[in-house]
């Protein structure tokens, strides 16, 4: 038990040497300098609520293979720029399903569809 803490609210080291916190109220944490976690197995939060980031700086993710993003909708707000070598080492981007804009497209290259038509045609 932690002094002065409310009934339900411990920090405990288990016969496998988890450390478990446990508190029916919020928990803060105030970091002077960097914070850095090293994780050799899997990482899982689970979340009642939202989640917001909010960073000064670059946010920065890195993954050894893919980076999956899942949500019904997924909005990116701001200037959107996606660079790299493409899927699966090819040069571009493929869009799976349908692709709507909603304003103008430009590019310095030549639009070619399954057909083989040009920019230079309208359908």
């Amino acid at each position: 038990l932690l002094e002065g803490a409310a009934p339900g609210t411990h920090i405990k080291i288990d016969s496998n040497n988890n450390i478990i916190h446990t508190t029916p109220a919020n928990r803060q944490a105030e970091i002077g300098g960097d914070k850095s976690e090293n994780i050799n197995g899997n990482k899982l939060v689970s979340v009642g609520g939202d989640v917001t980031d909010d960073v000064a700086g670059n946010w920065t993710i890195q993954a050894a293979d893919m980076a999956i993003v899942e949500a019904p909708h997924i909005i990116l707000e701001g200037d959107l720029m996606v660079k790299g070598p493409g899927i699966g080492g090819t040069s571009g981007i493929t869009f799976i399903g349908d692709l709507n804009v909603e304003g103008n497209i430009s590019a310095t290259g030549t639009i070619i569809d399954t057909d083989g038509n040009t920019n230079h045609h309208s359908h």
